[in-house]
């Protein structure tokens, strides 16, 4: 009798947790409630603090890398993300370039290609620097 008890009231409980987990998984994320707009807003100021697209050399000891895509980075989040980063052309139009990076490494130049075209209408911010000795370039292109 004991036995049986124990085993119901174990099972009520598992029961009451898989109903409480299920009611969890219902409710929407909150970052899924934001608008599209809002959303957009917050990816802008994500990616336009300093560059959408940045192709350097890393500083010494540090863990950067030679590229550094904030852009990109909310694309891989989800397929809704990609989507909306997709749609808003500010936020590939800023881009700091050491030009010597991109020889040798077609993908990088591809990708700067790719910015620029995803970028459309909007005016376009473009840092570049090539050789240590020659001054650095900051463009807006209209």
């Amino acid at each position: 009798d004991e036995v049986i008890s124990s085993c119901t009231e174990q099972e009520a409980s598992r029961t009451q947790l898989q109903s409480a987990m299920d009611k969890g998984r219902a409710m929407p994320c909150p970052i899924r409630i934001l608008s599209p707009d809002i959303l957009g807003e917050i990816f802008s100021l994500i990616c336009l603090n300093d560059y959408s697209l940045k192709i350097c050399r890393p500083k010494p000891f540090t863990k950067e890398s030679l590229m550094s895509s904030p852009t990109l980075a909310l694309t891989q989040v989800c397929s809704y993300w990609r989507c909306l980063v997709f749609s808003l052309p500010l936020l590939w139009s800023s881009l700091s370039i050491e030009s010597w990076h991109l020889y040798g490494r077609p993908a990088l130049a591809d990708l700067v290609v790719t910015y620029i075209s995803r970028s459309g209408n909007v005016p376009l911010k473009i840092h570049l620097k090539s050789e240590e000795d020659i001054p650095e370039v900051e463009l807006q292109v209209f």
